[in-house]
């Protein structure tokens, strides 16, 4: 939910900043680092950083098979 926040509605600025948020911020960075999202954030493309400083994925759709 924290990366929707930070990027959508797409083409507009999102309200979030994780780093407004010590303690959420810190908590989204063990989550990145942990087996099954590393998973998912290779299945889908949403680049090295997807919680803590999210992009738009690539491909758009993301490359799950």
């Amino acid at each position: 939910l924290t990366r929707w926040r930070a990027l959508y509605p797409q083409g507009d600025v999102g309200d979030f900043r994780s780093g407004h948020w010590p303690r959420l911020s810190a908590m989204v960075q063990r989550l990145e680092q942990g087996a099954p999202a590393e998973a998912a954030i290779s299945a889908e493309g949403l680049g090295p950083r997807p919680f803590s400083a999210p992009g738009y994925p690539d491909p758009p759709e993301g490359a799950a098979l």
